[in-house]
């Protein structure tokens, strides 16, 4: 990481130009400088500094900022509202404490750092010269302050191997009006550690959701990393520029909130490519699998691209007040509505389940039915309760369900439903009606006070009751017929039923103090169980990819990848969703994995990422990454 020291550190001062200063003016220089400077940054032994991963990027491609603070292990969160070039993405705090001991002729010496560390991953919005303003810190009681930081963020341009397009359904819609965008990336070469920035999916200007997928078995999908969660997307190929490519293609559905012309920013995707290879020099660690099955014999060296898309401009219109129906909702698009009802024959006060079915856009999770007690013919006739239940989407349509009941036997039928939208193929408004459904409906049976004290006239439908002639000394029996069984600790030793009742109480107190012991302990470090179950897993799931690797939905190296993942996550008590190799590998070399071992990480790691991004061009035998990954969980058995 490149780190700029905050105020206060007097590192790196030239206290001239070559020339010769008396020490009367350079110490006066130095206690000037420490005045001005230790206020802002040091304080009681504790300093601040400001971090980065880079000073110079691309637009849309994100780099890592800490803000360090050593000498005391808690700081209040700072304020970093200041950062507006830049797209901000918390990651999070974490203590940064360090304790070492030195043994020197004899002499033990202990030595504590103590320190917290604030990481954020930032995007630059423009090109240029950007500045990452200098930031407070409270931490100890103290003010701190740390150095302002210049980061250069270039213009990507597009590469011949990697391009990223943008595509609307529509250029013109109406305000609430959804329309769809497609996000495209063609793939030209292998990928790995890719990273998407899309600025309009953030946009204030859009509602921002995600369309339910109807996965289709004959075509393959990939996942994505798209702002710290996981997309969707389909695998294709096409052509551009007269060269071949692999696609994939995802889409998010855009409201407007606003009118006008609205800017879909440039988006970029970000992925590391391999762009030659070195010599190994001598001694490096090498693995003897993975040189012959990649045939690397020499390292890898990479570079970073980063592919612009194209901007677009949706054009949003108002929609009009001419014409627009008092119990007008929102809904903007083609709608039809349906109903149904069951029982159509029912007394007055009985439920009727009302099934209202609404067909409309394309995209119908948000859109809901106006309340029915505002629909004036049924709310004259029913009763209708406040609530309501939410929809259910089912394919291309939504399905309300509620229930009314009859006020009186003069209900002949249920009226019509109606539904005002704005239909924008028309530009006017219009009404959605279903067809009324007739029912009949019956008197209520009253029920009197001779009913309820069942002083009416009875009919009897059972049989009458017959009376026993010999009395309750039928039930006698003689004590004679009793026999004398003797009971005692003679008689249960020789009885194998008895024994069995005397020792089943210990037997099963011991039982359930051990289970109860077991579940303590693993209620006590439950991840120590999971690592212990690691490998099983791991060899289960590679099995259950290798069983597959033959239909043609199947994506053998995300599954592969994933599975890698989940084993090293249980191991080193890591989240395994968003692990990296350089997550993991400072841990496995502190746990003593072999340097050979962790380089056959990398290259399973690479060829995992690269079959997943690339598809089935020129990616690596699953087969083949299968058995490199048993080889490395055996060898990594023996020290985690």
């Amino acid at each position: 990481m490149v780190g700029m020291l905050g105020t206060g550190t007097l590192n790196g001062i030239r206290w001239g130009c070559g020339h010769v200063r008396s020490l009367a003016v350079s110490w006066l220089a130095a206690c000037l400088l420490l005045a001005l400077a230790v206020p802002h940054a040091v304080a009681q032994g504790v300093t601040v500094q400001a971090v980065t991963e880079a000073q110079d990027c691309f637009v849309g491609d994100s780099f890592v900022f800490q803000i360090q603070v050593s000498g005391i292990d808690t700081a209040a969160a700072p304020d970093i509202k200041g950062l507006n070039d830049f797209q901000v993405e918390e990651l999070g705090g974490q203590k940064n404490n360090n304790t070492s001991m030195t043994i020197i002729n004899g002499r033990v010496t202990r030595n504590e750092s103590r320190g917290f560390t604030f990481s954020y991953r930032l995007t630059p919005k423009r090109p240029g010269t950007l500045t990452i303003p200098s930031v407070e810190v409270v931490a100890g009681g103290n003010r701190l302050r740390t150095r302002p930081l210049a980061i250069t963020a270039r213009q990507p341009t597009e590469s011949p191997q990697f391009k990223l397009r943008l595509e609307l359904s529509k250029a013109t819609c109406y305000f609430g009006e959804p329309v769809v965008l497609s996000v495209t990336w063609y793939i030209g070469e292998e990928p790995r550690a890719v990273e998407f920035n899309i600025p309009v999916l953030s946009s204030p200007d859009f509602a921002v959701i995600e369309p339910d997928l109807d996965f289709d078995r004959g075509r393959q999908y990939v996942k994505l990393p798209l702002a710290g969660r996981e997309v969707i997307a389909e695998q294709g190929s096409a052509q551009m520029d007269g060269r071949a490519f692999t696609t994939l293609t995802f889409q998010r559905f855009l409201t407007p909130k606003t009118t006008g012309e609205l800017s879909i920013p440039q988006a970029t995707v970000a992925c590391t490519v391999l762009a030659g290879r070195r010599q190994t020099r001598p001694g490096s660690p090498r693995n003897p699998f993975f040189d012959d099955f990649f045939g690397q014999t020499r390292q890898g060296d990479y570079r970073r691209v980063v592919a612009p898309s194209n901007a677009l401009t949706l054009k949003v219109l108002p929609l009009p007040e001419q014409g627009r129906p008092s119990n007008f909702a929102g809904h903007v698009g083609e709608y039809t509505i349906e109903t149904a009802a069951t029982p159509t024959e029912m007394n007055v006060g009985d439920p009727i389940t009302l099934t209202v079915t609404v067909r409309g856009p394309e995209y119908l999770k948000d859109v809901s039915l106006p309340p029915l007690d505002r629909q004036p013919a049924l709310a004259q006739n029913f009763k209708i309760p406040k609530e309501m239940a939410e929809g259910k989407v089912d394919g291309k349509r939504k399905v309300f369900v509620q229930t009314i009941r009859p006020l009186h036997v003069e209900v002949r039928e249920i009226p019509a439903i109606e539904l005002p939208y704005f239909d924008t193929k028309t530009g006017k408004y219009s009404v959605a009606r279903s067809a009324p459904i007739p029912v009949t409906v019956h008197r209520a049976k009253q029920v009197t006070a001779l009913d309820a004290e069942g002083l009416g006239p009875v009919t009897s439908n059972g049989k009458e009751l017959e009376r026993w002639g010999r009395g309750i000394a039928y039930n006698y029996e003689d004590l004679g017929l009793l026999l004398d069984q003797r009971a005692g600790p003679e008689v249960w030793v020789k009885s194998p039923v008895w024994l069995a009742l005397l020792a089943a109480p210990p037997l099963i107190y011991l039982a359930l103090l051990l289970a109860a012991a077991s579940v303590r302990y693993r209620r006590a470090d439950p991840d120590a169980a999971k690592a212990r179950r690691a490998q099983p897993a791991l060899v289960r799931s590679l099995g259950e990819v290798r069983r597959k690797l033959s239909e043609p939905q199947a994506q053998p190296h995300t599954a592969i990848l994933d599975a890698i993942k989940d084993y090293l996550g249980a191991k080193l008590r890591m989240a395994p969703g968003a692990l990296t190799f350089a997550d993991v590998e400072p841990e496995l070399a502190r746990r003593g994995v072999p340097a050979a071992e962790l380089a056959a990480l990398k290259d399973l790691f690479f060829h995992c990422e690269a079959g997943r991004y690339a598809g089935g061009a020129g990616a690596s035998d699953p087969g083949r990454l299968i058995d490199a990954a048993l080889v490395f969980a055996k060898a990594a058995e023996r020290v985690l």
